[in-house]
């Protein structure tokens, strides 16, 4: 694929991401997160441009979705690094990946364990000064039922996407 296509690729994908994230979205309660369907173009960005392109797209997304629509919060640098690992870590599981059911847990479960009940909160902690436990805690259940639905989506959008790439 050539830089111009990953541009334009990845231009639409910040656009998608944009939407999805910061413009329709359901908080939970105590404002711990916000649940979204921003995780397709995220996924659609790794499994397309690759890890380094993924990630820099992150970044992009991140930035310019702050200065479009912030929802009342200021710009945090550790957001961006987790976006940042988050396209990172589509790239490696999905780029060039057969998108198998079992990838597919294995990279949500992953995500939820890492970037959702690990990153996130110790982020969440330093911003608003909230107990890890407390955050983690109160998070768990949410994640578990979202990384559910992440599975399913990503699932019944392989089909299509494997047969985009051939």
């Amino acid at each position: 694929m050539s830089k111009i296509s990953k541009l334009t690729i990845g231009a639409m994908l910040v656009a998608l991401q944009i939407i999805f994230a910061r413009f329709i979205y359901i908080l939970t309660p105590g404002n711990l997160d916000r649940l979204s369907f921003s995780f397709i173009p995220d996924a659609l960005a790794g499994f397309y441009l690759g890890p380094l392109y993924a990630m820099l797209y992150g970044v992009c997304a991140d930035i310019l979705g702050m200065l479009l629509n912030s929802a009342g919060t200021t710009f945090t640098p550790l957001f961006t690094l987790i976006a940042a690992l988050k396209g990172l870590t589509y790239g490696v599981f999905l780029h060039k990946k057969q998108l198998t059911l079992k990838r597919i847990i294995m990279l949500f479960i992953f995500m939820t364990l890492v970037f959702d009940l690990g990153l996130t909160p110790i982020a969440l902690m330093t911003l608003y000064g909230r107990s890890f436990q407390a955050v983690v805690i109160m998070k768990i259940p949410v994640q578990i039922v979202f990384c559910i639905i992440k599975i399913v989506t990503l699932y019944i959008l392989s089909k299509p996407l494997s047969r985009l790439v051939k």
